[in-house]
């Protein structure tokens, strides 16, 4: 029999299916949306930093044997409102430079004073416990950058301020042909008014205008470094070879992986020399690995390509 109080709570509950049903297909989704993109994560040994006006382009062909330029995702501070707000952006390729220079005129402090001069620090401080006055701070953030520069590289100061290491660390930036020069005119003794108003305008004439920041490298002081190309300090010890990319493009079924060196203006039908080039090796599960091979240079590439199908949980 199906009386009166099962009949009750047989409705109960396909009204909660219902609500449940209601509830699953409304706004209040909870779930976590999937990347349908790739991360490549690379290494590069033996480059040297880019002629003017070349860059390098990131290339795959996929299973059906299409050729495919591929570029990279990057959330820019919205420079109208950088502490809320991003302007998304999707750059092709990028440049080989020097991570940071004892010279770089736009590593400013909000005023525009060098932070390699005293001018950047209003007071005697204690840091970590040690009193420095304004000029030891300064020689603190030299002393950095010296460590990843070379004897030659040197400020215009009087006497002059360079680095000590055989080499340069170099950086990967992402590439747009819209980035004005840096501005050479300015000077060690520059004013203030004069570098701030110089390096506003430099940091205007592209979101990826890259400025190094010497106390967090991989947070520049404005535009983005996607990684560091292979190096070791000599003092203290310290290694780089690193190279991370995210892509909106979805590579799975990749079978070759190649870099070319091309100039502003790139023609995917006309393509520049090989600078890296690889096929698929031995990886793992929704990674693609590859082993770099390039005229001057090698290097390897991860290339995660399962990210919108991962059961991994969060």
């Amino acid at each position: 029999m199906f009386d009166h109080s099962m009949r009750l709570m047989w409705l109960f509950n396909s009204w909660a299916v219902v609500l449940a049903l209601a509830v699953g297909l409304g706004g209040c989704d909870i779930s976590a949306k999937s990347f349908a993109g790739s991360i490549l994560q690379m290494t590069i040994s033996g480059a040297t930093t880019n002629p003017p006006g070349k860059h390098i382009e990131l290339w795959a062909r996929n299973q059906y044997d299409d050729i495919i330029r591929v570029n990279q995702t990057y959330n820019a501070p919205d420079p109208k409102d950088p502490a809320n707000k991003t302007i998304p952006l999707q750059p092709f390729g990028f440049v080989i430079r020097n991570a940071i220079s004892m010279a770089d005129p736009c590593m400013i402090d909000s005023a525009g004073n060098l932070v390699t001069s005293a001018a950047a620090y209003s007071k005697t401080t204690k840091i970590d416990g040690v009193t420095q006055s304004p000029e030891e701070q300064a020689a603190a953030v030299r002393a950095r950058i010296a460590q990843l520069t070379t004897t030659s590289n040197c400020d215009s100061a009087s006497p002059p301020h360079c680095g000590g290491q055989p080499t340069n660390l170099l950086a990967t930036i992402p590439f747009d042909a819209t980035v004005a020069d840096p501005p050479a005119q300015l000077t060690f003794d520059s004013s203030a008014g004069e570098r701030l108003a110089a390096c506003q305008a430099y940091w205007a004439s592209s979101l990826l205008a890259y400025s190094p920041n010497p106390s967090q490298l991989v947070l520049p002081t404005h535009g983005t470094v996607t990684g560091f190309l292979e190096y070791t300090t000599q003092v203290p010890v310290q290694g780089f070879n690193s190279v991370h990319i995210e892509s909106p493009t979805n590579l799975k079924g990749i079978r070759e992986f190649f870099m070319t060196v091309e100039n502003n203006d790139v023609d995917p039908r006309n393509r520049g020399p090989i600078y890296l080039q690889g096929y698929p090796g031995p990886g793992g599960r929704g990674v693609v690995f590859f082993d770099m091979r390039g005229p001057d240079t090698s290097g390897t590439a991860a290339v995660q390509v399962d990210l919108d199908s991962s059961t991994a949980g969060f």
